[in-house]
């Protein structure tokens, strides 16, 4: 339940379904035709059956958000969206979450500037109970005054947390500059004045005039059939009377013919940097050519504004464009982190690249390039019913009609180059630029609106002469351990054309010391910035010109690279991993670049107060264990870490007696073996021996940490020792953590629904190589952090001293189990958690007893770990937020 505003993505929802119908033309895929009808009452139902997995997704769409607001009605289609969830006729308060989770479901919902959506999803044979669940919450829903009460008070605390968030600030400076009359100048989440002002009338009457069934559209993807479900959700959303459709008032924004600008300061440690243009709104004929215009200027490391501001000048941590298409007018942005003192030639560059593709044409392996990352942003899709479904209401609700992908599509493969040249002279102009910086509050810097339009103007004015003239078995596992030691997974699922890689390590902060601290951070972000045969630049182009991924991670016990790629891509992405693996060269220029993003990344945490808050406890809870380490690192060490020592870790850690590659997708395996035989015969190192870790001693009193900021709400960590990956009592903990939360769990219900304490709030069990933790937490305002800290330990306090529910035992089993098998539908997410199993020693196959053993898990066997681990005299709490 997120305020949701989409600045920084190219056009995604269009891009996400965009080529299903050019595959099923072709011939790719076996499921059936999406179908559509519209029953007695108005309501639209879009069915996509889909059997590749025993999950089905539904979606509800209400036309109804930002743009359907009064100034006055600001944020009550947020508002609303909460009180969905606060029960109906025949569920109470809590139920519907509780319901859901015992079948191992996931409800939510979003509110954006367009629309809100409620989603479901849920495994297929409970496909019954979810369509009644989602037909009383929409149609049925009580609105009581009590509870419409505490639920103001949970939408103000998430009003308080974005306004903690630099970021948020500029964003919505940004849409109140750009837009003087439009709806879209208003947050989405309101303003606390509005937020409080509602009343259960204004409810009533919002939901009379928007909640009708023609306003909506109903999405279902998934393990179905059809024919049944047709008679199922007539017979539950066919019921609500039809009430006539409704026609909302264009509002039109005055044309912009003059650039505008502002500076703000926030709590920020670099400076952020928008430059956005007026473009049209979703369904007009130039927006296929902005989107791909998007991602050739700044998407990827292999576009323009990555490889000349970033890579080669060095002048921002961090850039992006995005082509943002809305019902009504969108904006095209470019985006960038930097240090204040690169703020002008940073601006300078920006612009610079920016107002260069309006007399120069992209090169052809460019737009190829941008075209494939497009279409194949729809086969990726179909790895989740939920993607689809969303996929189809998109389209039916942003265009009239779900077909009309079709229609894009099909612009998207016909784009030129002049055409791409022509919308950026159309749209990206001096005069209906609006400029924003963000500079942190004690920067020196004085930086004035005035000096970021003549910037701006002196740029497009150097440029115009150019801008004139310049032209396995499928489900069966194999594991084979190569003569050199390195162990093989190969999953073959054709259901999808995709293919995961995950290359893992032990290593991570687990092996780190205090002198080292870092390093694995350090050479996951450097693998792919060169080999010994291919540069950084060159791996970025040929990766996403495969519209693939590939990158290096690091963790609390791992190190490693992830790559994922379309099939047909299979052995060019996995000899790039190879190369990546075997013969990175961490060349000494790129580790500098690395470098100063790891450290500007350690500033940058501090604006994100629930990060900090874990970060905090981590380093509280672990004294002499490397958990308690900062996996980025400190300034001194990073500094201090050379290309050399990388290699010499690296030649320690990265051997094949220590790795594990997993191959998941579209494959076959006889293939896939000779490849890796090929690739990886010659990898060879010592015998893998790993450090000595340092054990941490148990627990004996209270610690506490408390980081002062100056911010609205306290971000609050309560937490116990506990276990580690082999631990049998890890089931019941993560049972334990369940029953504590989700939208139906204890604290949920009792410190959000019932006291509205908080926005977010819960629990979870970490488990690792060594003994992890069991934590809470939860954010609330300064004024309600007593009555916060207070609540946690009276939950506490009732979860040790007796058995849990027949009922909440089952609503937390079903929902773990039900959450996992719904989260390995990826072939990524399973390629991981096989590689990771088979690493930790608990086998490639764990993953398929795992649901088991959490389904076992008795209330006695919950209340005896909740005595084991948690003890109020011997605790860790950590709080981040103001003095008082």
């Amino acid at each position: 339940m997120a305020e949701t505003i989409k600045v920084k993505k190219v056009f995604w929802p269009a891009i996400l379904g965009l080529a299903i119908l050019l595959l099923a033309s072709s011939g790719w895929g076996q499921e059936k035709p999406a179908h559509r009808f519209t029953l007695p009452n108005g309501l639209t139902v879009i069915l996509q059956e889909l059997h590749s997995a025993n999950v089905v997704a539904l979606e509800l769409w209400v036309k109804a958000g930002s743009l359907t607001e009064t100034d006055k009605e600001a944020g009550i289609s947020h508002l609303f969206e909460h009180m969905l969830f606060k029960g109906t006729s025949k569920r109470k308060v809590g139920q519907i979450a509780k319901e859901v989770e015992s079948l191992g479901g996931d409800i939510n919902a979003f509110t954006s500037l367009d629309y809100t959506v409620y989603y479901l999803v849920l495994a297929s044979r409970h496909l019954d109970k979810g369509l009644d669940i989602l037909a009383d919450a929409v149609f049925n829903s009580t609105f009581a005054s009590e509870e419409l009460k505490k639920e103001k008070e949970v939408v103000l605390e998430e009003w308080r947390r974005a306004e903690d968030r630099p970021a948020r600030k500029l964003t919505k400076k940004l849409f109140a500059t750009i837009f003087t009359v439009h709806p879209y100048r208003r947050p989405v989440i309101g303003y606390r004045e509005t937020i409080q002002s509602f009343s259960r009338e204004d409810i009533l009457a919002y939901f009379q005039k928007w909640y009708r069934p023609e306003n909506m559209v109903l999405a279902l993807a998934g393990d179905f059939d059809s024919e049944q479900v047709v008679e199922k959700v007539s017979q539950l959303f066919g019921r609500v009377p039809a009430r006539g459709r409704i026609s909302l008032a264009e509002i039109e924004e005055p044309a912009q013919n003059k650039a505008r600008a502002f500076v703000i300061k926030g709590a920020v440690k670099q400076a952020r940097l928008e430059l956005a243009f007026r473009i049209p709104s979703v369904t007009h004929a130039d927006v296929p050519a902005l989107d791909l215009l998007a991602i050739i200027l700044g998407q990827g490391r292999s576009s323009r504004l990555y490889r000349k501001v970033k890579d080669e000048k060095g002048l921002v941590y961090s850039t992006s464009a995005s082509s943002f298409t809305p019902r009504g007018p969108g904006i095209f942005s470019v985006g960038a982190r930097l240090e204040p003192e690169n703020l002008a030639r940073g601006l300078e560059e920006l612009l610079r690249e920016t107002y260069r593709l309006r007399g120069e044409l992209v090169g052809p392996e460019e737009l190829s390039k941008a075209k494939i990352q497009i279409t194949s942003d729809a086969i990726y899709s179909k790895e989740t019913m939920r993607g689809m479904a969303h996929k189809l209401a998109y389209f039916q609700v942003q265009f009239g009609d779900f077909k009309s992908e079709d229609a894009y599509r099909k612009a998207i493969q016909e784009t030129t180059a002049e055409q791409i040249r022509e919308v950026a002279g159309r749209y990206l102009r001096h005069s209906t630029l609006t400029a924003g910086v963000l500079l942190p509050e004690d920067s020196p810097l004085t930086f004035a609106k005035g000096q970021l339009l003549s910037l701006a103007e002196r740029v497009e004015k150097e440029l115009t002469p150019a801008v004139q003239h310049a032209p396995a078995l499928p489900g069966k596992i194999l594991r084979k351990v190569l003569a050199n030691g390195m162990t093989l997974l190969v999953r073959e699922n054709h259901a999808v054309a995709t293919v995961a890689l995950r290359a893992v390590f032990l290593a991570g902060t687990r092996f780190e010391t205090r002198e080292n601290n870092g390093i694995n951070n350090l050479i996951a972000n450097m693998l792919t910035r060169g080999t010994k045969s291919r540069s950084g630049p060159r791996i970025a182009q040929e990766v996403e010109s495969m519209a693939g991924s590939l990158s290096g991670f690091s963790g609390r016990n791992s190190l490693g690279v992830s790559g994922n790629f379309l099939s047909r891509h299979f052995r060019a992405g996995i000899e790039i991993l190879a190369d990546v693996v075997l013969n990175s060269s961490f060349p000494a220029a790129e580790l500098e670049k690395v470098s100063r993003d790891v450290l500007a990344a350690m500033k940058r945490r501090e604006e994100n107060l629930s990060s900090l808050a874990f970060y905090n406890f981590n380093r509280t809870i672990y004294k002499k264990h490397p958990y308690g380490l900062d996996p980025l690192g400190t300034p001194k060490t990073v500094k201090a870490i050379t290309s050399k020592d990388l290699f010499q870790y690296k030649n320690r850690f990265m051997i094949p007696k220590n790795m594990v590659l997993a191959v998941v997708g579209d494959v076959q395996t006889v293939q896939v073996v000779e490849l890796v035989e090929k690739l990886f015969g010659q990898f060879s190192g010592p015998v893998f021996s790993p450090p000595e870790v340092p054990r941490e001693p148990p627990l004996k009193d209270i610690r506490r940490l408390v980081v002062a900021k100056d911010s609205r709400q306290t971000h609050i960590v309560v937490g116990f020792p506990g276990v580690d990956f082999a631990d049998e009592d890890r089931y019941a903990l993560r049972v334990l953590a369940g029953i504590l939360s989700g939208q139906g769990g204890r604290l949920f219900v009792e410190l959000r629904d019932r006291q509205a304490l908080a926005y977010s709030v819960f629990a979870f069990s970490q488990e690792g190589l060594d003994p992890g933790y069991l934590s809470l937490y939860i954010a609330s305002s300064s004024e309600k952090t007593k009555k916060a800290i207070d609540g946690i330990k009276r939950e506490l306090v009732k979860i040790i001293s007796e058995e849990p529910t027949a009922e909440e035992l089952k609503r937390s089993v079903n929902n773990i189990a039900g959450s996992f098998e719904i989260g390995l539908q990826r072939n990524s997410a399973l390629a991981a958690t096989m590689a990771f199993n088979e690493l930790y020693g608990l086998g490639y196959n764990f993953h398929l007893n795992y649901p088991e053993k959490i389904l076992k898990v008795s209330a006695q066997q919950v209340l005896q770990a909740a005595r084991k681990y948690i003890n109020l005299d011997r605790y860790v709490l950590t709080l981040v937020g103001p003095s008082s």
